[in-house]
């Protein structure tokens, strides 16, 4: 992902957005993705072979991605990706520490991972950011 991810969408001919969350590289054809993408009039087979090719690149497997696309005046469309919530990168550090306790790097390192969402934020308020949904998760900082 770029800093420059929305360089690419010209704002001025978009007449809609829409946003939903796929799971990296695990677009399939069928209910609800193809219903979502055929009622905004978008080739569902179109939009699964360039999500499921862009994100086998750039992310795990079955990642949940926040997925916004534009539709524009000539019924073509593009898409931005953005990571996973913080409470999701948090849920999945406990998980693979088997603890209820996060430390200093371990926030440290979803910081950086959500700066790259928002590049404009600086990384000592997104680090404050995720230090509050700790707390309101009632987890432990050590």
């Amino acid at each position: 992902m770029s800093i420059n991810k929305y360089k690419n969408i010209s704002f001025n001919n978009v007449i809609r957005v829409v946003n939903i969350f796929i799971l990296s590289n695990y677009a399939k054809l069928g209910p609800p993705l193809s219903i979502i993408l055929s009622y905004y009039k978008i080739k569902p087979i179109d939009f699964i072979n360039q999500f499921n090719e862009e994100t086998k690149k750039k992310f795990l497997n079955k990642l949940p991605l926040k997925v916004t696309i534009y539709l524009y005046k000539d019924k073509s469309f593009k898409y931005v990706l953005n990571y996973p919530s913080v409470s999701f990168l948090i849920k999945n550090i406990l998980k693979l520490k088997n603890k209820n306790t996060l430390n200093y790097l371990d926030i440290y390192k979803i910081a950086l991972i959500k700066q790259i969402d928002m590049p404009n934020i600086r990384l000592k308020n997104i680090f404050k950011t995720i230090i509050s949904t700790i707390f309101s998760m009632k987890i432990n900082i050590k």
